[in-house]
């Protein structure tokens, strides 16, 4: 099952999640209309009442009351998680890593994530530390641009690097394939279930307080307070039971699906297993003692919750050796004596002590810092655009790889600059500067000069010529790495960041391939920092709609690299000819001054309401026509990102020699 397959089952998934949250309302209110019409029947005491069980009054004011305290309770909680895998990790007592940290675990973490990152297209997440003993993670968000990753203290502690990678793996697992916005709206639905039995709770609390009132009249209505918040009780928690049903029947498969995804990604067995192995045999599990670790237990790595008599049924994760012997058949069924040793510190390399920039890791199977000094400066690279849709959201080991040399190769000035607020704002700017024509940036310069905080201009104005000579197969990884710092600006700082990167693309009265595609990334992971919220609904499931914006897509990249009108069409007819396999010929090449960056962009935003089907087909156009002659300049390579990025499909890098 591809990306896009994993995507359309994960809407599917929360249309079914809506379907069962709408029956389990359905049999409260059946069971809540029951318990009112017995109560009514039972308070009429002689006087003569309908002995019908149907009652349109009754059934009217259990329907509005049903609906109003369920609804307000679910739309409540989905609010509070409004701004995405932050607001979870928070809930969960998590700390945010400083980007800057300079605690060795907390980079070794940000390393790995990065490296992730960068190996999978997907944005950076904010990362946390949740101070639990128990060896866990998570990955939260509504949608990759608002994705957090969150790694318990345990995690830190107990695990090498490799295993870290394997555990982070699978949390980016969880990214591509859709599972965080099904994960965080369970949170929501099972809210709304579960206030019925705390308002039962509640009745009761106030029962007994009535109790120990001397007046026999109070007496009597504290019993009858006291029955109705029993039975809701019992009815909140018979519905909270079967909420946690389907939470544990959504999650546990998609466990299986992200553990074998992270030995693909990671082409190692060990990293993932050793850590469900040390899982096993750590006296701390993988358990959460937060008050919030029940609500978001279908999101951790490993199960979080105590065993109970209904550990097997309502378990969000499958069995711990179960697990394991999936990943590793060999496994002997023992697991490893873990104590509090610092794991992180004892298996560190030489030369770990900071991030992948100057001061990475070690030699590991097949990885050299030689290596990743070596990051090829080929200006073009021969990539087979068959393989492109199939690599969206699957990256491999050789990816990882390829981004762990990407990060070694940014000298480590730069590299610190990108993880300060501040400073990686001049990192944005100098990634802005022109390295060809020396005037242009001199103009650049000056402009910039009057606009920009003094400071941040005096910090790029250190690192400008470290920038000038960075690897460009490095300028869009390193801007990735400057967006959690970026997020920590205030939005006024955010706004005059956005004003000055214009300011410097509008210096030479030009858009270039790199200008448009830095600024079309960067407007999509601070928007809302902007205040414009990201769109991820589906609203075209048709092409009928998006024939402009085919033609306008595919004829601006086929006009990319082609000034001869043949080659063009050429290129053009490479991508369009499997789309009008499916919408017939209504497909052509437009006239160049037709096919603006203004105009690109106004096409990428609606193809980016697209359904996941259709998606997959214009990926594999704007594929197809961008590398017509097997041949990717690097500018090209960002701009095709930068377009799968904003229909969110991530694309790995494009590695040499992968024709």
């Amino acid at each position: 099952m591809n990306f896009f397959e994993q995507q359309d089952q994960a809407r599917r998934n929360t249309s079914r999640l809506v379907f069962f949250f709408i029956l389990a309302v359905v049999g409260i209110m059946a069971a809540l209309y029951f318990l009112f019409v017995a109560i009514f029947h039972a308070g009429a005491e002689g006087a003569k009442v309908d002995p019908s069980w149907w009652d349109p009054d009754v059934f009217l004011g259990v329907l509005i009351g049903t609906v109003a305290v369920v609804g307000i309770a679910s739309l409540t909680k989905i609010a509070q998680l409004s701004s995405g895998g932050a607001a979870v990790a928070e809930m969960m007592g998590g700390r945010r890593i400083d980007p800057g940290t300079t605690d060795h675990k907390e980079r070794v973490l940000l390393n790995v994530v990065e490296e992730m990152s960068i190996a999978s297209g997907v944005p950076v997440p904010v990362v946390y530390v949740i101070e639990e003993d128990g060896i866990n993670a998570f990955a939260a968000g509504y949608s990759q641009d608002d994705a957090a990753v969150a790694v318990t203290r345990g995690c830190l502690n107990l695990l090498d690097r490799d295993e870290l990678q394997g555990v982070i793996a699978h949390e980016f697992s969880h990214v591509f394939n859709g599972d965080m916005r099904l994960n965080i709206r369970l949170i929501g639905v099972l809210a709304g279930i579960l206030v019925i039995g705390l308002t039962g709770g509640w009745l009761m609390r106030m029962a007994f307080y009535s109790s120990h009132s001397y007046s026999r009249k109070k007496e009597n209505n504290g019993l009858a307070l006291l029955a109705l918040g029993l039975a809701l009780m019992v009815i909140g928690y018979i519905g909270v039971f079967f909420g946690n049903l389907i939470k544990a029947a959504v999650s546990r498969q998609r466990e299986f699906l992200a553990d074998a995804s992270a030995v693909q990604y990671t082409r190692q067995r060990d990293g993932i297993a050793n850590a469900l192995r040390k899982i096993g045999g750590s006296v701390y599990g993988s358990q959460v003692q937060s008050r919030a670790a029940s609500e978001c237990s279908h999101m951790f790595f490993a199960n979080a919750l105590k065993a109970s008599s209904f550990t097997g049924l309502l378990a969000t994760h499958p069995p711990l050796e179960e697990r394991i012997r999936r990943v590793d058949p060999g496994w002997d069924g023992t697991y490893p004596d873990v104590s509090d040793v610092d794991a992180s510190a004892s298996a560190a390399p030489d030369g770990a002590a900071g991030f992948t920039g100057g001061a990475g890791y070690g030699p590991k199977d097949g990885y050299t810092p030689a290596a990743a000094a070596g990051l090829s400066t080929d200006t073009t690279i021969e990539v087979d655009a068959d393989a492109v849709v199939s690599q969206v959201g699957a990256p491999t080991d050789e990816h990882i790889d390829y981004g762990r040399q990407v990060l070694a190769s940014v000298p480590a000035d730069l590299n610190e600059a990108a993880h300060v607020p501040m400073t990686a704002v001049a990192v944005v700017y100098g990634l802005l500067l022109d390295t060809e024509d020396e005037s242009v940036r001199t103009s650049q310069l000056q402009a910039l000069q009057s606009q920009a905080n003094p400071a941040v201009f005096n910090a790029l104005r250190k690192i400008q010529s470290t920038i000038l000579g960075l690897n460009p197969r490095a300028r869009l990884p390193l801007l990735e790495v400057c967006i959690p710092a970026l997020r920590q600006l205030a939005d006024q700082q955010a706004k005059r960041l956005f004003e000055n990167v214009e300011l410097l693309i509008r210096a030479d009265q030009k858009i270039s391939m790199h200008e448009y595609s830095l600024h079309k990334i960067l407007k999509r992971r601070m928007e809302a920092k902007l205040g414009k919220a990201s769109k991820s609904d589906v609203r075209f499931k048709s092409h009928k709609a998006l024939i402009r914006e085919y033609n306008v897509l595919l004829s601006a990249l086929a006009y990319v690299g082609h000034d001869d009108p043949r080659e063009a069409d050429a290129a053009f007819l490479a991508g369009a000819t499997p789309l009008m396999n499916q919408v017939g010929n209504v497909l052509e090449r437009l006239p160049k001054d037709e096919c603006t960056f203004a105009a690109i962009d106004q096409a990428i935003d609606k193809l980016a309401l697209a359904s996941p089907k259709l998606k997959q087909l214009i990926i594999d156009a704007a594929a197809h026509t961008t590398l017509a002659d097997g041949v990717v300049t690097i500018e090209e390579a960002e701009l095709l990102r930068a377009i799968a990025d904003t229909l969110n499909c991530p694309i790995p890098p494009f590695l040499p020699g992968t024709a």
